[in-house]
């Protein structure tokens, strides 16, 4: 296994409507994302075992 260093863990960009940026980012990032809650804040996550 190779580890990899200075790895991108947590970003966020901010979205007044959510349902389209999921739609655009998911489009262009060719990947499906998912809602999830956190301490009341509702926000896109995509899944790390997809990106290759």
């Amino acid at each position: 296994m190779t580890t990899v260093l200075n790895t991108i863990n947590w970003f966020e960009i901010p979205a007044t409507n959510i349902s389209r940026a999921m739609k655009f980012y998911g489009t262009i990032l060719d990947m499906k994302l998912e809602t999830n809650q956190f301490e009341g804040t509702k926000m896109v996550i995509m899944d790390s075992a997809l990106i290759s």
